[in-house]
């Protein structure tokens, strides 16, 4: 028997979905290196719900650690998550646990650097930005085309305007942003999904606020999104004298927030 015969069909899937998008298409600078040394490791779970996936995900952490061979491990998950809301649970659950087993990685933008000097095409850089002197920096000394901010924007939706030189003064206040969200998910989703996600980000935007752990809580009880955007109301006037929260380095992206 061949090693392709012996493989299930859902990693031969896997391993050519690689191949033909991730590698093909260059959406990651470091991963043709590891397809071609043949050192990535697929392993299909069969979890459906979110504690046993979580429990592979840390099997698969600790195998990398024993098994030298293995630079990459790809999880996936077959039967997958009839609950979308379930799935982004794992990933802000998955974020938290790694960090607190000291699997955490950081961007290493010295590699970038290195992907941009031999690279043909524009290299974007993406990783840990969080604030616009990182991201100013990181363009600067890295040499790469432009920089994508992803996470480190649910944490501070202004970024963007900062990084374009706009004065705070003329930023939208908390509440306007959230409303502005509430419209744009509307266009989307229904009723039950609309208040899955303004909930997420109404968490987010008060991360790191007094009260802001108290405030997660009390919204997954409230039903109607009225109530929800008049409780974000009131605690944003309540927190409207104090400077908006550093999000510091040391930080895990999408951990539950402080407060």
């Amino acid at each position: 028997m061949t090693s392709k015969q012996a493989m299930n069909r859902p990693e031969i899937q896997m391993r050519e979905w690689v191949s033909s998008v991730i590698v093909k298409y260059n959406f990651c600078p470091f991963a043709r290196k590891e397809v071609e040394s043949n050192c990535i490791h697929y392993q299909i779970s069969q979890s459906i719900t979110l504690d046993d996936a979580v429990m592979d995900m840390l099997e698969q952490c600790s195998a990398l650690d024993q098994q030298a061979e293995r630079e990459t491990t790809l999880l996936m998950f077959e039967q997958g998550f009839k609950d979308f809301e379930e799935f982004l649970d794992l990933v802000d659950l998955a974020n938290a646990l790694l960090a607190a087993q000291g699997y955490e990685g950081k961007a290493d933008w010295d590699l970038i650097a290195e992907v941009k000097e031999r690279a043909r095409l524009p290299i974007i850089g993406n990783g840990d930005i969080r604030t616009v002197d990182q991201a100013q920096g990181l363009l600067n000394n890295s040499g790469v085309d432009a920089v994508m901010i992803g996470r480190g924007a649910l944490r501070n939706p202004w970024i963007f305007k900062e990084c374009m030189g706009v004065e705070k003064k003329d930023f939208e206040e908390p509440c306007e942003v959230l409303g502005r969200y509430l419209e744009l998910l509307r266009t989307k989703y229904d009723l039950r999904n609309t208040m899955i996600f303004l909930r997420k980000f109404a968490s987010w935007l008060v991360y790191g606020y007094p009260g802001a752990a108290a405030f997660r809580s009390s919204i997954y009880h409230l039903i109607t999104v009225d109530e929800l955007t008049q409780s974000a109301r009131i605690f944003f006037e309540r927190v409207s004298h104090l400077p908006q929260p550093k999000f510091e380095s040391s930080e895990v992206f999408m951990a539950s927030g402080h407060g």
